[in-house]
């Protein structure tokens, strides 16, 4: 596997200048060239900034805590990146910022999701469901992870995720390989997790 290129950089923004006459700091996260920026909520003066450098100049006490402080951030994106590559996930720039940002990820699979909601499905039998919709609902699920066993002629591994599911399969086609009911099924379980 290629190793992406990362990289962090710390810039204050020069035409957004507060009230205080400080330029707000902000941090851009690159990786393969795509770009996140977000605001480090800390502003400085253009006087007390070293462009070359990417942090503030050690004049004062002030400064070598924000120096500090945007160390602590580096620092932190690089574990972040890290647990990203151990849990075998495509490392962005977006997914790093989200994830320093504490913004949940959307990787929900599809078996996982599909379980959660049969669960959910099993605490409603006798109240506003039968067991027999139920049992539809499992086979459905069944159904889908047998053709996706087929049309991908590769182990599946419960990771197929459901929010690009709908980008990259043909309804059609899985109404014709796998029948109406299932993706009826299908079709109601990705309304409900909308």
């Amino acid at each position: 596997m290629k190793k992406k290129t990362f990289a962090i950089l710390f810039y204050v923004k020069r035409t957004k200048l507060l009230r205080n006459g400080e330029a707000p700091i902000f941090m851009r996260i690159t990786v393969d060239a795509l770009r996140a920026e977000m605001s480090i909520q800390r502003s400085i003066k253009l006087s007390d900034w070293n462009d070359n450098k990417a942090c503030a100049k050690s004049t004062n006490p002030q400064n070598k805590k924000l120096n500090h402080y945007l160390e602590h951030i580096r620092h932190r994106l690089y574990e972040i990146q890290q647990e990203l590559e151990d849990e075998n996930k495509t490392v962005t720039a977006e997914l790093l910022k989200n994830r320093y940002m504490g913004i949940n990820e959307a990787n929900v699979s599809f078996v996982e999701l599909y379980t959660e909601h049969n669960q959910k499905f099993k605490e409603l039998i006798g109240k506003s469901f039968t067991a027999a919709t139920l049992t539809r609902h499992e086979t459905s699920m069944r159904h889908v992870i047998e053709f996706m066993q087929y049309k991908y002629n590769k182990f599946f591994n419960n990771k197929i995720l459901f929010y690009p599911l709908e980008k990259h399969f043909d309804l059609p086609t899985i109404f014709v390989q796998i029948g109406n009911s299932e993706c009826r099924y299908f079709k109601i379980v990705s309304q409900k997790n909308k």
